[in-house]
């Protein structure tokens, strides 16, 4: 039987893992489909309701139109409302001395995990984000780098791993590679396959091994052409503690 006990209560269900409906059985898969085919149900209703509305009922259309006229004006003046907020907001964090902040804390014993999943990117995006990563605000041997390709991706993939970690991997607590099998029965192949394999590896091959606790380590997924802000852990840790 896999081995569970390192997972939260909810991802110990059986269930957990479902991505569609055909995974299931009963009256659990008859629920699951209903909800899978409800938003393009309602996305057709509404756009043939709409025109037969205009034909039988012109003024009940007409009144529609103008209800959902007026939710999104609505919705766009909350939206950007929000992002001028968050815009300010965003610049006031990024004058914060965050090394300075997290002063007051013990986090030593912390770890940032870093997962970067990626499929046929060249190398050049690869190592930005690697070098990036290297020139960051906090210790880098405390940071676990793990650079997740796809078996579907190829040999080149492999080769653009392996020359990354030629060359940046001394950086690092640990770098690893792992590569996400293909065609994996009732999975869905993308970004989150990628990243779950590759938490999974990790967790195996250096976190138990180096007795390293999983309540000490701050796992963040990025894409695979991200170039991260040079105080993105001083920050996060300062948000944990």
């Amino acid at each position: 039987m896999e081995e569970k006990s390192h997972l939260l209560p909810y991802a110990r269900r059986e269930d957990f893992k479902v991505g569609r409906a055909t995974e299931l059985s009963g009256k659990d898969r008859r629920l699951y489909r209903f909800l899978e085919i409800l938003p393009g149900v309602a996305s057709w209703t509404t756009l043939i309701g709409v025109i037969l509305m205009s034909i039988y009922l012109p003024f009940v259309a007409a009144y529609f139109v103008i209800a959902f006229a007026i939710f999104w004006v609505l919705k766009t003046a909350f939206l950007s409302y929000h992002l001028r907020y968050n815009w300010k907001r965003m610049k006031h964090h990024m004058k914060i001395d965050w090394g300075l902040m997290i002063e007051r804390f013990e986090y030593d014993h912390m770890y940032q995990m870093v997962i970067l999943p990626f499929y046929q990117e060249p190398e050049v995006v690869v190592e930005a984000s690697i070098k990036a990563l290297s020139e960051v605000k906090y210790d880098s041997k405390n940071i676990i780098v793990v650079l997740a390709a796809e078996e579907r991706a190829g040999e080149s993939a492999q080769t653009i791993a392996r020359n990354v970690k030629d060359r940046w991997g001394n950086k690092f607590a640990s770098f690893l590679i792992t590569t996400h099998p293909a065609n994996v029965p009732g999975e869905m192949a993308g970004k989150g396959s990628n990243a779950t394999y590759a938490a999974e590896q990790a967790r195996k091959i250096i976190l138990d091994p180096h007795g390293i606790r999983y309540n000490h380590t701050l796992v963040s997924i990025f894409d695979i052409d991200t170039v991260i802000y040079p105080d993105y852990f001083n920050c996060l840790i300062c948000g944990i503690l």
